[in-house]
């Protein structure tokens, strides 16, 4: 794929970086994406039960429904690893997503954040590491092992928001495709999967199911490209409950702006664009580009 430029998108995983990158940009939210719960088996594809018929579709049309299987799947695990040149530590993603929200953890330059999402809620929880990058010693001992509760409706968090909804984790994992071409078939992760071959610098694959559900499956770099690993699309029948995390770890119930004057006192952690300004550094490392 071909990746937008890494001073140009923010926000695409919930590490020290990442949030103050967020923190600092104007990008818009979006109304949530919230979708009926289905049974997986009760999910519609095209054509006969055991052939989807994908392979009679250009490239561009069998990436394009895939994406919207998956977005609309009652459950995916999006789960692997990726190392870009000149990276000391690899990026990675483990997030589990259903219908109704998403749970899961997002590393980047060896920091970890947990994030979140019930319906419209979400909170995040970072490690000691990202506490300490983003605010101070007191900061990260008072958060330690906490989760924040991020104001979905703040255009601020709009970068940490998108991560919880597959379907804008997906489009920013992607980033703009080269040329795709079809290539072999064969079993991936479970399922008899098509190639759509990146002929772009740098190359890569996106595997997509051809039978049942024409679900993404895998994305992985090209075997002689510089950035090296995959990103895993699996669980699609594993049924998932996402539960809101306990409200006495919870440092705060709403970071939202008080009106002036107001007499309610909100405890904050550290505004990560009050220490360290990374706006326009964030990584988005794609598992199908160099």
């Amino acid at each position: 794929m071909t990746r937008r430029s890494a001073r140009s998108r923010t926000g695409l995983v919930a590490t020290a970086a990442v949030v103050a990158a967020v923190l600092a940009t104007g990008c818009s939210v979006g109304k949530p994406a919230h979708r009926s719960f289905s049974d997986p088996g009760d999910e519609p594809s095209v054509g006969l039960p055991l052939g989807n018929q994908v392979g009679g579709l250009d490239a561009a049309a069998i990436l394009q429904r895939a994406q919207a299987a998956t977005a609309a799947a009652a459950f995916v695990h999006v789960k692997g690893t990726v190392t870009e040149p000149g990276a000391t530590t690899p990026f990675s993603v483990d997030m589990r997503f259903t219908a109704t929200g998403s749970d899961g953890a997002i590393v980047e330059d060896g920091v970890t954040a947990r994030v979140t999402r019930v319906q419209n809620q979400v909170w995040f929880q970072g490690d000691a590491r990202f506490w300490s990058e983003v605010g101070s010693a007191a900061a990260e001992t008072a958060n330690r092992g906490k989760f924040v509760q991020v104001p979905v409706g703040d255009r601020k968090y709009a970068g940490l928001v998108e991560n919880t909804y597959v379907e804008r984790l997906v489009t920013k994992l992607l980033g703009k495709p080269g040329p795709l071409e079809k290539g072999e078939t064969r079993e991936v992760n479970g399922r008899t999967a098509i190639a759509l071959v990146d002929k772009g610098p740098g190359g890569g694959t996106i595997w997509v199911a051809t039978e049942g559900a024409p679900y993404l499956m895998r994305f992985e770099a090209a075997p002689d490209a510089r950035t090296k690993g995959a990103i895993d699309f699996i669980g699609y029948n594993d049924r998932t409950v996402i539960t809101p995390p306990d409200p006495d770890i919870v440092v705060d119930k709403d970071l939202s702006p008080q009106p002036t004057g107001s007499a309610k006192s909100t405890k904050r952690p550290t505004s990560p664009t009050t220490t360290k300004s990374t706006a326009g550094t964030t990584k988005s490392p794609s598992a199908t580009r160099s």
